[in-house]
């Protein structure tokens, strides 16, 4: 969850353990949803960036 981003675009990238972007796409309006469905079981790291500001969050799919 990303505060105080109101109206301000988030720009996502789904990576695979490897780094490899496997998906990218942009969010207006929060919380956004990505969907895993037909990825295989692994690590992944979603990583968003509005701004000046960056974060980035391990997700395991088992």
């Amino acid at each position: 969850r990303l505060d105080g981003t109101a109206g301000v675009p988030v720009h996502f990238a789904l990576r695979n353990s490897n780094g490899q972007v496997l998906m990218e796409w942009r969010a207006v309006q929060l919380p956004s949803q990505v969907s895993l469905a037909g990825r295989p079981r692994g690590i992944y790291f979603l990583q968003g960036i509005t701004g000046n500001r960056i974060f980035a969050r391990k997700i395991i799919k088992q």
